[in-house]
């Protein structure tokens, strides 16, 4: 090496100083020296009994040294001559591990623990390059442990008839191809960021490798197989045609090899070759597993000859062992679909993306969920447990940073019984149910957020399992040993997923062509539930529409356009007819259809006789559910009477009849018509099926602009511990129920107030969050035009009105928080409420 090269001589590591033995310039430095003046001795036989026997029996020096060092290698400018340079890691803290019981240690060195500040920017860090798997210098060399590993989950109900959820003998029970085990250590949030990022990278280089394609497994009855052990045998699936050079699997995991050099143990396992396979049974002897797989095959129509069954994969997931029952959960989870990068590709595809992206987030979440419902299930006798999603995710028009996820738990007795316990259905049972099975997730992952509310007239467990992972709000429905539901409040649970049934069939039962229009359906949903979020006007909490009342909107006004004949898909069969498309051509034509439609819907919804009330014929929905629909005329005619007195909205559910905006109010229900007939303006004048200005999202500076006058309310809360017995999302909850009793009572008292408009986003302005408080606050913004001149004094006397409420609530009243609400009034101010905002 020339003289400027940096060199080092490490030597043996006994010698004193910070400096090591090399040229000009040590490429390496001692971190330890950078973040404590203390000696560091990590060798010292006056403190360590093994060590001073160790020192007696070689040479009897009792001599302390410093052996065990962290060396981080030092950076220069290309070009530069600075000695000194810079340390590619910057040292921030620093710890000797000390052994807890002096009198007999297990080692006769300490350890050494010390933190890391990593210099980045948006794709790099020092040890993370993005453009090569090769070049991931985290990745390659993180250590592999046995107590994680990288799976594909495969959500698919048929390999869920065959595989239970709930094996007590399995570490992890859903089925699932294992990628890497061991994977790396993931000790802190900062590894298991770098971990997701390689794996994200790993994923876009296959993308880029072999095209735009939907992941999809395929198994026939030529997957089944048996691995046979000494004393056991394991039935098992294995994908068809895996190792092929156009398959996405084989690509993925040779991707993932590269970058995760260390993490090997699947080929040593199977010989030097990994063997993907999802195990579909564990039992004693060979002859048992035979006769299992005898028995699938009469049993499942697609492992006929010549049959095969398509798993679609939504994305990759990282599981850690718990340290207590040795079980594998889900904690992060990486999609394979991109996130949209432009309302120009959402719109391309009809969302088809977004919605799958969304799946890759929820399949691990919904499976973890079940997992555990079925675990309290089995430590309950007599009851079996089952997860039902409704709403949105069934009618695959969920999307991300939008839309939650519902579900209902179904705990179903085995056998008739009379025991009390879970079987008497009271109140206690059911928020005790709900309690356990959170405690159950919370003991699996320790981040989790949850708690149990009240909605209707029952309770809900409302989850978020992990950053980043999607909210789950899940009922529970309590069923004797034939299904049926105990009480009013388990048949209501039960009937959200009954309604959802009945929107699709009415669909396709309307529809009565060799085409499946409910594919064309959903696109359309997933595009005017997200117009209507980018034009602040979804949710039902703010007094506007959610996914289920869109949902039924756009199907009401569906199903007529075909039973008028105004609305065709003709086009749709003849462009399938004339020749075979591909997957990917397929997406595209029902995504232009569902643009059509979409164009159709803001067409015949801006006619729409204020105000407005939707529901489906009773016709269309008998027979699509498994009970008894209620008669829909009374029922719709009470809804219309009570929306025409309150000028609000009725959109009516299908078969339990709830209406599905009921919190709509007169000024919420006009806002809605006003961007309806906007949006149709739009369609007209470009004479096309949708025009993208529809779209245009006002950010918040926007909307004040818009309004002459505005009114802010503000919750402001802080407490003294962490553990509030209101959480931010009850309190948010609580604080938008009375701005909309606010703007109900603004309606009926000044009638000359040409516009209220609540803008649906709540504001939460910046959180101090720390070890010894808590603080942060909701902001509530609510544009005027009009004669407001009055409201001032009105929301003066209002202000104490609401201090009542909120001593009045049982479930805000907590002596450990402040809470305090303020109610403001802006004339011709914009530029106040804005500052009010930034304060």
């Amino acid at each position: 090496n020339s003289a400027d090269t940096p060199t080092d001589n490490f030597a043996d590591g006994n010698f004193s100083g910070s400096r090591l033995k090399g040229g000009n310039r040590s490429f390496f430095s001692d971190a330890w020296p950078e973040v404590s003046s203390q000696p560091g001795y990590t060798y010292d036989p006056l403190s360590n009994r093994l060590a001073a026997k160790n020192c007696k029996a070689v040479n009897g020096s009792y001599e302390p040294k410093r052996i065990d060092r962290i060396f981080v290698a030092r950076c220069w400018q290309k070009d530069s001559k600075d000695d000194g340079g810079c340390m590619a890691l910057k040292p921030v803290s620093g710890t000797l591990l000390q052994e807890r019981d002096a009198t007999s240690p297990l080692s006769d060195h300490s350890g050494l623990l010390m933190e890391f500040e990593v210099p980045s920017d948006d794709k790099n860090t020092l040890l993370y390059r993005s453009e090569k798997p090769g070049h991931n210098a985290w990745a390659a060399n993180a250590i592999s442990t046995p107590d994680t590993l990288l799976g594909i989950i495969l959500d698919d109900s048929t390999l869920r008839k065959i595989k239970s959820q709930y094996d007590c003998s399995s570490s992890l029970p859903i089925p699932h191809i294992t990628l890497l085990h061991g994977f790396v250590e993931l000790s802190s949030a900062s590894s298991l960021a770098l971990a997701t990022r390689a794996i994200e990278n790993a994923i876009a280089i296959v993308q880029d490798q072999i095209g735009e394609q939907q992941w999809s497994l395929t198994f026939d009855k030529s997957s089944l197989g048996i691995f046979e052990h000494n004393s056991s045998a394991t039935l098992i699936g294995r994908p068809r045609n895996y190792g092929d050079s156009s398959d996405w699997l084989h690509h993925l995991y040779k991707t993932l090899r590269q970058s995760f050099r260390l993490c090997h143990e699947q080929e040593t396992r199977h010989g030097g070759e990994w063997d993907p396979h999802v195990t579909l049974g564990s039992f004693g002897t060979p002859q048992a597993a035979r006769t299992e797989l005898l028995n699938i095959l009469q049993e499942y129509d697609w492992l006929e000859e010549k049959q095969f069954h398509q798993i679609c994969v939504y994305g990759l997931q990282i599981f850690r062992r718990n340290p207590i029952d040795g079980k594998f959960g889900a904690v992060s989870t990486i999609p394979f679909y991109k996130q949209t990068r432009s309302l120009e590709d959402f719109l391309m595809d009809g969302g088809f993306s977004a919605m799958n992206r969304m799946k890759g987030l929820c399949s691990p979440v919904l499976l973890e969920v079940e997992r555990c419902c079925q675990e309290f299930a089995a430590a309950n006798e007599n009851l079996t447990a089952s997860v039902q999603v409704y709403g949105s995710y069934l009618m695959n028009a969920s999307l991300p940073e939008i839309s939650d996820v519902d579900v209902v738990l179904k705990l179903q007795q085995i056998q008739p019984t009379a025991k009390s316990g879970i079987g008497n259905r009271t109140k206690t049972d059911r928020d005790q149910a709900l309690s356990d099975i959170g405690s159950l997730l919370k003991s699996r992952h320790v981040s989790a957020k949850m708690r149990i509310r009240t909605a209707g007239s029952g309770a809900m467990l409302t989850m978020k399992l992990w950053p980043g992972a999607p909210t789950i709000d899940m009922s529970i429905c309590f069923c004797d040993c034939k299904g049926q539901p105990f009480d009013e409040i388990s048949d209501d649970a039960l009937g959200a997923f009954d309604d959802t049934a009945a929107i699709l069939g009415a669909i396709q039962e309307c529809y009565q062509q060799s085409t499946d229009v409910v594919p064309i359906f959903e696109g359309a949903l997933r595009i005017i539930k997200y117009w209507a979020y980018c034009r602040d006007i979804y949710g039902s909490q703010m007094g506007f529409l959610g996914g289920g009342g869109w949902a039924v909107l756009l199907a009401a006004i569906l199903c007529g356009g075909i039973q008028d004949e105004t609305l065709s898909f003709s086009m749709l069969n003849k462009k399938v007819k004339s020749k075979a498309p591909t997957p990917l051509e397929e997406i595209l034509l029902v995504a232009e259809c569902s643009r059509q439609l979409v164009s159709f819907f803001f067409k015949k919804a801006a006619e729409l006789v204020f105000p407005i009330t939707a529901f489906l014929r009773q016709d269309l929905i008998n027979g699509t559910s498994g009970r008894q629909c209620k008669d829909v005329t009374s029922i719709a005619d009470q809804a219309l009477e009570t929306a025409n007195l309150r000028g609000s909205i009725a959109i009516l559910a299908p078969v339990t009849k709830g209406n599905l905006g009921r919190n709509s109010t007169r000024s919420t229900a006009m806002t809605i018509r006003n961007e309806l007939q906007r949006a149709a303006t739009y369609i007209n004048e470009k004479n096309s099926s949708i025009a993208t200005e529809m779209f245009y999202n006002r950010n918040i500076e926007e909307f004040t602009m818009e309004f002459q006058s505005h009114i802010v309310y503000e919750i402001s809360f802080s407490s003294a511990v962490q553990q509030l017995t209101a959480t931010p999302s009850e309190i948010k909850g609580w604080g938008s129920m009375r701005v909309l009793h606010l703007i109900v009572d603004i309606e009926q008292r000044y009638p000359e107030i040409s516009i209220i408009r609540p803008r649906g986003r709540v504001l939460r302005l910046p959180t101090t969050n720390n070890s010894s408080s808590v603080e942060c606050s909701w902001l509530w913004l609510v544009g005027l035009c009009g004669n407001v001149s009055q409201v001032d004094g009105f929301l003066k006397d209002r202000l104490e009105e609401e201090q009542v409420a909120l001593e009045k609530s049982s479930k805000l009243a907590d002596p450990e928080t402040s809470i305090d609400i303020s109610c403001s009034l802006y004339l011709s101010a914009p530029d106040k409420v804005l500052k009010h905002i930034q304060v």
